[in-house]
């Protein structure tokens, strides 16, 4: 971040300090996060993670919220949001997602 932290929004200050966030970010891999999805203004993004699983970004770029479908393909098992720090039952794969918003997930193991 390079300018007046003080002048951050609580909601980018929470991204911030958010570790599972930043786990992915400075996930040991190394990995570049690769479009599966891009279809009206609506993206899904994916990124390999070291040991095992990937990280899953949705993104909606339109005026209005939007629900986005994770493919099976992505989770056998479960899904974590790591903006809401909650693990996800395994029959979830429709996500909500605002305006200009985005959603960060982690597969999980078992």
């Amino acid at each position: 971040m390079g300018h007046d932290l003080r002048q951050t929004s609580r909601t980018a200050l929470a991204l911030l300090a958010n570790r599972e966030v930043v786990a992915v970010d400075q996930d040991a891999l190394g990995a570049q996060g690769q479009p599966l999805l891009r279809s009206d203004g609506l993206e899904i993004w994916t990124k390999p993670l070291s040991g095992a699983g990937q990280a899953v970004a949705l993104f909606n770029r339109t005026d209005a919220a939007a629900t986005i479908s994770v493919p099976e393909s992505i989770a056998a098992g479960r899904l974590r949001d790591l903006g809401r720090g909650i693990d996800v039952p395994a029959t979830t794969r429709h996500f909500a997602v605002p305006a200009h918003g985005a959603v960060l997930l982690r597969t999980v193991a078992g």
